[in-house]
């Protein structure tokens, strides 16, 4: 199936030296992990506050499956040995090159102890394995940030999903099969709750119902032309993701409003490529969370002011990758004003149960999206 070889190098020496074949690998390809934000679950306010801003990444776990084959039982305890020497608990460099594509050495430890399954006959004797490493300094750049929105065609029906105004599909190669959280409502958070002793049932707090964070899931899949290409895709794909901070998913269909979310992706991308003379595939799921679900949306453009007052704090998400946080929250009205180069769709988070005034120069495109 494969249109050329795949070699592993630990610490710059081929693994097949050791008698070693990679029959599938888990994590070379794809984006770490994120840490746990410093985060505030407040009864009054939908969803969790999440200090974003200083968003840190762990590194990643990677996986290969191996099989050793040796000349007999002696040729393979030589082997094992060996190679058991090589990899130890010592910190080492992997790296792996496909085609014309020479990988860069990643910094990993070898995390778990090395369980063999051997088969053997007279003859020969095979071995399998698992490989598993953590990456000591994950590859973390620099995010761009698009701030305009790309003129929509109403007559296209297709469903185009944007991130940091970028349309997955055309810029990455990366195309959506299915995806869940985007239309259901979030979970509502525990409400305030009274047992009485000697009646029927319990009775809660409804007047005020808050909801819990929105989790989104995409199911994608990656393609590209060639491996080269593939990889380049991967990389600048996954590079849009990292870095600190909040992205903007945009999902658009034809003429119809556009679904908007503010989110972060807490966890790895782990993307297996498959590929053979004519193309290179690989299937990932892009696991996304919105810590605010409960939103206005507003379209706003040039000097946008916007003056509101409320019982519970607002946060506003200008479609840049800017905020501006903890707006009124204690009845009193607050204008701020923000000067948009571009039209912008603007996320109000709040509650709009707990809004006393609301005033804007901009058009409503969702008066309560949840």
């Amino acid at each position: 199936m494969a249109a050329f070889d795949v070699e592993y190098y630990l610490d710059d020496i081929p693994l097949s030296t050791y008698g070693i074949i990679v029959t599938t690998s888990k994590g070379l390809i794809g984006k770490p992990a994120a840490k746990d934000t410093l985060s505030a679950d407040w009864t009054e306010h939908n969803g969790i506050v999440r200090d974003l801003a200083n968003l840190r990444y762990k590194g990643r776990e990677i996986e290969l499956t191996c099989v050793m084959e040796a000349g007999g039982y002696q040729d393979f305890i030589t082997k094992i040995t060996s190679f058991l020497q090589t990899i130890g608990t010592k910190i080492c460099t992997l790296s792996w090159k496909a085609g014309n594509s020479q990988m860069p050495n990643i910094l990993v430890a070898h995390s778990k102890q090395l369980n063999v399954s051997k088969e053997f006959d007279p003859k020969r004797m095979v071995g399998t394995f698992q490989l598993k490493f953590e990456e000591l300094i994950p590859p973390v750049q620099k995010r761009k940030i698009v701030s305009y929105i790309t003129p929509d065609d109403p007559t296209d029906n297709d469903v185009h999903y944007y991130i940091d105004g970028q349309d997955i599909a055309g810029v990455f190669g990366v195309f959506v099969e299915s995806s869940s959280g985007l239309f259901q409502k979030p979970q509502e958070k525990e409400s305030l709750t009274v047992d009485w002793y000697g009646k029927n049932g319990v009775e809660k707090d409804v007047s005020s119902i808050r909801y819990d964070e929105r989790e989104i899931a995409l199911n994608c899949f990656i393609t590209a032309k060639t491996y080269d290409q593939f990889i380049s895709q991967v990389q600048d794909f996954c590079n849009l993701l990292t870095g600190t901070g909040s992205h903007r998913l945009r999902v658009k269909v034809g003429g119809c409003r556009p679904l908007v979310y503010e989110v972060y992706h807490p966890s790895q991308i782990t993307i297996s490529p498959e590929w053979n003379e004519k193309t290179c595939v690989g299937t990932f799921t892009l696991k996304l969370v919105e810590p605010e679900p409960v939103k206005i949306v507003l379209s706003m453009s040039g000097n946008a002011s916007i003056r509101l007052a409320s019982k519970s704090a607002a946060h506003i998400y200008w479609g840049d990758g800017t905020h501006t946080f903890d707006v009124s929250g204690d009845g009193k009205p607050q204008t701020i004003t923000k000067t948009l180069p571009e039209m912008s769709e603007v996320i109000i988070a709040v509650e709009t149960k707990d809004l006393i005034e609301l005033t804007h120069n901009g058009s409503i495109i969702w008066n309560r999206l949840v």
